[in-house]
């Protein structure tokens, strides 16, 4: 177990942003298999494999990179609370649309279900839209990669070691 902890505690950092590029990389998948393509919501398609490639980079990136990534992580999160705006302003037509739809069905009782289905604004209750907060997925997968960037420990090389044990 101590060889595990040892590995855990020594690359550390680099094993935050891989997880992040795996959250970022799941992000990218659901929004392609929802068809989320259309219009303003491929931002978040562009979004998310942007944070997936900063997640990577930021493997490498050392010093004045990585805080310019921690600036892009920053920038990237703003586009999450954007998406949670965009769903709600959504989410508000939808349900005008699906009020005047069941207002119709109950002026007309001759819709049958399947009708009802097919009008415009139906939703079903299994599929639905997705929760309200969803888009905040990116802004917190890009917020953990920020201060994962900022947190990580620099090598400090040998002359600067023993210059600083010179002057102490």
């Amino acid at each position: 177990m101590s060889r595990i902890q040892t590995f855990i505690q020594e690359h550390f950092t680099n094993l935050l942003l891989l997880f992040v590029a795996g959250g970022f990389f799941m992000l990218v998948a659901e929004l392609l298999l929802t068809h989320h393509t259309d219009g303003i919501q491929l931002v978040a398609v562009i979004a998310s494999v942007a944070g997936l490639l900063f997640a990577l980079v930021g493997l490498f990136s050392r010093g004045k990179a990585s805080m310019a990534l921690v600036v892009a992580f920053l920038l990237l999160s703003v586009t999450g609370v954007i998406g949670v705006l965009e769903h709600n302003e959504e989410r508000g037509g939808e349900r005008e649309a699906v009020a005047t739809v069941r207002v119709a069905r109950t002026d007309n009782a001759a819709n049958s279900r399947a009708n009802f289905q097919q009008q415009p604004g139906f939703r079903r209750e299994e599929g639905g839209t997705p929760p309200p907060l969803a888009p905040l997925s990116l802004a917190g997968l890009s917020l953990i990669g920020a201060v994962t960037l900022v947190s990580r420990k620099e090598k400090v090389t040998e002359n600067a070691e023993s210059l600083n044990a010179s002057v102490a």
